[in-house]
């Protein structure tokens, strides 16, 4: 294994700056090598898998070609106008406070953050609205928040999705073992063999309200779970906005009171 490593790291030098296209073309066949080795065998060297890790993390191009929008509304529809508002000068808060670039940057482990001005600003403009942590209640290996607003419809909001798009992570047959972490292919490689135009909304827009859209947002994260898939969006919804019986807060009262009228 560690002679094919090397002859990745060699490849890797001289595909930075060719497409995320042509480094996928030519680095996936050897790192679906690689990870075959580590599925067949139970005695992988540490230094191998450290060097694996290190590899994948240079491969930072997303496998999306789009970008997230940072540019203020212009929906002709009042309600997605406000939600749109609200991602516009939550991106750029982001921008300002973690001098990061929304449009190049993966926001990786920045997804709470980026709920937290969302409710922010939402609460601002008088928009209901809570996050989530989708990790916990569907069982997933990792935290992720999201945040919903309900604006005569629920808008699925996540503004740090980009961050499951990246090439090193997301080759179609990654999975390798270790005492401590498993880890496979990423959303990002699920959801666009079935889904393109949802990841791609989701990514450059930062919102989601479409039944359809929303289910097949969870559907790729359950792949990751043994939360079994959902039959639409709207049980998804449900199942996280369930989560606010009882609640004091008002906003996650209108959203409770929402669901109930679905």
């Amino acid at each position: 294994m560690g002679e094919l490593l090397n002859e990745i790291q060699k490849l890797i030098g001289q595909l930075l700056d060719e497409t995320v296209y042509k480094q996928k073309e030519v680095l996936e066949p050897l790192f679906n090598q690689v990870y075959e080795m580590c599925h067949n065998n139970e005695n992988l060297d540490i230094k191998d898998m450290l060097k694996l890790s290190q590899l994948e993390n240079q491969l930072t191009k997303r496998i999306v070609d789009v970008n997230p929008k940072i540019e203020p509304s212009t929906s002709i529809n009042a309600n997605d106008k406000i939600v749109e508002q609200i991602i516009y000068y939550s991106r750029k808060k982001i921008e300002e406070i973690y001098h990061c670039s929304i449009k190049n940057d993966s926001l990786r482990a920045r997804s709470l953050d980026a709920a937290n001005i969302v409710l922010e600003i939402a609460k601002n403009l008088e928009v209901a609205a809570t996050k989530f942590n989708i990790g916990e209640i569907f069982n997933l290996p990792f935290k992720h928040y999201v945040v919903i607003a309900y604006l005569n419809d629920f808008y699925l909001i996540d503004l740090t999705y980009q961050q499951y798009f990246l090439l090193g992570y997301n080759f179609k047959k990654r999975y390798y073992e270790h005492p401590s972490y498993t880890k496979t292919c990423e959303v990002g490689g699920r959801i666009i063999s079935s889904s393109l135009m949802t990841a791609k909304k989701m990514i450059m827009n930062g919102y989601l309200k479409e039944d359809l859209d929303i289910k097949n947002y969870f559907d790729a994260f359950m792949e990751l779970s043994n939360y079994s898939k959902l039959n639409s969006g709207n049980e998804y919804l449900k199942k996280l906005l369930v989560e606010l019986k009882g609640s004091s807060n008002k906003a996650e009262k209108i959203l409770y009171n929402s669901l109930k009228g679905q």
